[in-house]
């Protein structure tokens, strides 16, 4: 039983780069239109969207990042006070150390707290 799962987790893709933010849990048609909307207008964007977040899997993560990446915006739907950073945000800085991202600049946003909905706005 211990070697199926093993095999089931090999198979899944982790992280997923579709068009440079990176998020766990959104809505996700909002992020796609807003990527859609600013390639439209020239800009150089994309989405890199967590498949699973739990285990972590930092391979997978960097091989999922274009190399042309100049920074990334991680969006969690979690607050948690006195930390130094959400989950994913830390997890993101942890599994870049190390890497050729390690210069890349990243920062750090929450979305969708109370239930609120997310806006086009919000992502830009």
């Amino acid at each position: 039983m211990k070697r199926k799962i093993k095999d089931i987790l090999a198979a899944i893709v982790y992280f997923l780069y579709e068009k440079n933010i990176l998020h766990n849990r959104i809505r996700v048609h909002t992020i796609d239109e807003t990527i859609d909307y600013l390639m439209e207008r020239g800009e150089k964007v994309g989405v890199v969207k967590v498949r699973l977040y739990r285990p972590f899997c930092k391979e997978a993560f960097v091989a999922a990042i274009p190399e042309t990446v100049k920074s990334i915006a991680v969006l969690d739907r979690t607050k948690e006070p006195g930390s130094l950073g959400e989950p994913l945000f830390l997890d993101v800085v942890a599994a870049l150390k190390g890497t050729k991202f390690e210069s890349v600049k990243m920062t750090s946003g929450r979305y969708g707290l109370g239930s609120k909905d997310t806006t086009p706005g919000q992502i830009i």
